[in-house]
């Protein structure tokens, strides 16, 4: 049993720091605010089940602030990589994140029409637009950029505005993706994909992405020369 505390010491010595500039408080608030949406929702008549897009969207809005990292140039220094520090924080922001949807796809029963609502497929869809808000994130603070979450919530409002009219503009058959669950909403899952992908690598060390030049040695020169 000592031995086991002892191991998972380390863990929790990383996981302290990391909850504190993590920014939890405000990545609670989407679900927060998701959920008090839906509260308000059931006060009105005969709302659709669609508008579970818009609590979905307020929910992971500000799931950007996990990347934010006011002493990113002190943590740099540290044993722990980037990556690894990302992971921690993930781990403590997107369950508060996930539960948040779990709930409202549960008490959104009362929405008209959720009974033949794909909520698998919406999910997807939720899963999408929080992955991009974590990319968004991610390359803004690669880049020096002193408050990542709300860039990455000011991106991701006009990802998805600009998704709606191109929607509106484009035959369906164009592989652009539908914020309404149908035969293309598969797409989404590319959109997953991809930002992962950036967020994994963004999320490299600097010294990893901006590797030193080697410098050759020069040759000395005999003592008989």
């Amino acid at each position: 049993m000592p031995l086991r505390l002892r191991s998972a010491a380390p863990v929790v010595d990383l996981a302290r720091p990391a909850a504190r500039a993590a920014r939890l408080p405000v990545v609670a608030a989407g679900p927060t605010l998701g959920l008090a949406l839906l509260a308000v929702l059931s006060l009105t008549e005969h709302p659709s089940a669609l508008l579970l897009v818009l609590v979905g969207l307020l929910m992971v809005s500000p799931i950007g602030y996990l990347f934010d990292d006011a002493a990113a140039e002190v943590t740099a220094a540290s044993p722990s990589t980037l990556a690894r520090r990302r992971l921690l924080r993930l781990g403590l922001g997107v369950p508060v994140v996930a539960t948040g949807w779990l709930v409202a796809i549960d008490r959104g029963a009362f929405l008209e029409g959720y009974a033949t609502l794909p909520v698998g497929a919406l999910s997807s869809e939720i899963l999408a637009l929080a992955c991009f808000t974590l990319a968004v994130a991610s390359i803004a603070a690669g880049r020096g950029d002193r408050a990542p979450g709300t860039t990455a919530a000011v991106g991701l409002l006009v990802a998805v505005a600009v998704v709606f009219l191109v929607r509106q503009a484009v035959p369906p058959a164009w592989p652009v993706p539908e914020l309404s669950p149908n035969v293309h909403h598969r797409r989404w899952w590319w959109c997953t994909a991809c930002s992962l992908a950036a967020v994994g690598w963004t999320s490299r060390d600097p010294a990893e992405r901006h590797p030193r030049p080697r410098v050759r040695a020069r040759s000395r020169p005999s003592p008989g020369a």
